[in-house]
């Protein structure tokens, strides 16, 4: 079996030569030896249609393949693809066991995706609460969706979690960072304001806008 499944590859091979670039004829015989990095690769080329006919249920296979070896962005992808109904049926019960997995692998972006569930009651019950808790881990790691997202709950989320301060804490630290959105929350987040309110939240701001300017972490 594996021998036949080899041979279909080096055909798969042969053809692709003639069209397509070096480095995806090197993904596609590294994908189908097992690499992971290769795998992801691959999957992102199925759904991006780069090479290949687009086309998400073989970038969930790939995807699959190389989450099974640990790899945390292959993990993130498939509860995306989950959560959108990408290649496969829309089930928030698999993207949140996805993001979890990818977040037990410190991927920011899927504790970020965690939160985002709770907050829009994906597959859970809506529970702002618990949607800060995985913001503020994923803000505090410099993921700036989260950092925005936990400052709009502070800034108009039910009054039990209402904070400027803390709004605007984050939304200067994501606006700090190049977030669009943040900075324009934060205009109007200061006229609601006091000076002293404001000169509060950059106190609180400052440390983390030094320990992030050492090392922008990407979304």
């Amino acid at each position: 079996m594996i021998l036949r499944s080899l041979k279909i590859w080096m055909i798969v091979l042969i053809n692709f030569t003639v069209f397509c670039d070096d480095h995806f004829i090197e993904t596609l015989g590294e994908a189908a030896s097992g690499e992971p990095r290769a795998q992801f690769e691959l999957g992102l080329h199925y759904f991006n249609g780069d090479e290949v006919i687009q086309d998400y249920s073989q970038a969930v296979k790939w995807w699959r393949k190389s989450a099974a070896k640990g790899n945390s962005q292959a993990m993130y992808e498939l509860g995306i693809a989950y959560q959108k109904g990408l290649g496969v049926e829309i089930d928030f019960t698999e993207a949140i066991k996805w993001f979890i997995t990818a977040a037990e692998h410190d991927h920011s972006g899927a504790v970020t995706r965690l939160g985002i569930m709770y907050e829009l009651g994906q597959g859970v019950v809506v529970d702002h609460k618990e949607a800060i808790i995985w913001f503020d881990i994923a803000a505090k790691q410099g993921d700036k969706v989260a950092q925005y997202r936990l400052g709009m709950l502070h800034f108009v989320g039910h009054p039990d979690i209402r904070d400027f301060v803390k709004a605007h804490m984050w939304f200067s630290i994501a606006g700090y960072f190049g977030d669009k959105y943040s900075n324009q929350r934060l205009k109007v987040l200061e006229a609601l304001m006091t000076p002293s309110q404001i000169l509060a939240s950059n106190d609180l701001s400052t440390p983390w806008l030094s320990r992030f300017s050492e090392k922008v972490i990407p979304n």
